[in-house]
């Protein structure tokens, strides 16, 4: 059940694809709705290897994720802090290459799950893409996260998955890892590959 729930965390994370320009908030929703079907196509395509299917799927995602945001907030003010700046370049790094490594072990688990989006809504200075991974008749519901970066348009920095934040999630788990060792011990966790489990 465990690695069931972590494969849909980790679809609603990277399943939706992305262009690549800088997307303007009017965009957000046909470019989403429109390119959905990338993925499903990339992951279908049986003349694809592993490898080949993985990279497409990482070109389509890379543009809109905010990875580097996303793993300073992963680690807080406290961890950002602690860490020199050679240290923050390698802990980006390694977030990054974690959460996709994650996410490609568990995308053959992929069965026909029916993704269907909601029209975005603004939340202050962000935008909330609401949307439900239907499996079985069950709806489970994945909230995206964008804000709008100075240079690169709309991007999403967080999902919540269920009602958790996906950010919250590695924050509380690495604020536990430092409380217990340094931030080279967390480095030194992260430059293992990630388990196929």
């Amino acid at each position: 059940m465990k690695r069931r729930i972590f494969f849909l965390i980790m679809t609603a994370l990277f399943m939706l694809p992305l262009t690549v320009y800088a997307l303007q908030e009017q965009e957000i929703e046909p470019t989403m709705r429109s390119k959905v079907d990338t993925i499903l196509t990339i992951l279908s395509d049986q003349n694809k290897t592993k490898s080949q299917r993985n990279k497409a799927i990482e070109k389509e995602m890379d543009p809109y994720f905010d990875f580097t945001l996303m793993a300073k907030l992963s680690l807080g003010k406290k961890g950002w802090k602690r860490a020199s700046p050679d240290q923050r370049r390698e802990y980006v790094k390694l977030f990054e290459r974690r959460i996709k490594d994650s996410y490609m072990n568990k995308i053959d688990l992929y069965k026909d799950e029916k993704i269907v989006l909601e029209k975005p809504v603004r939340v202050k200075k962000r935008i909330h893409l609401n949307s439900y991974i239907i499996q079985k008749g069950e709806k489970k519901e994945v909230l995206y996260k964008f804000y709008r970066s100075k240079n690169r348009g709309w991007l999403i920095y967080d999902v919540d998955v269920l009602g958790v934040s996906i950010i919250q999630s590695y924050r509380s788990q690495f604020a536990g890892e430092l409380q217990k060792g340094s931030i080279e011990q967390l480095l030194e966790k992260l430059r293992k590959p990630v388990a196929d489990a």
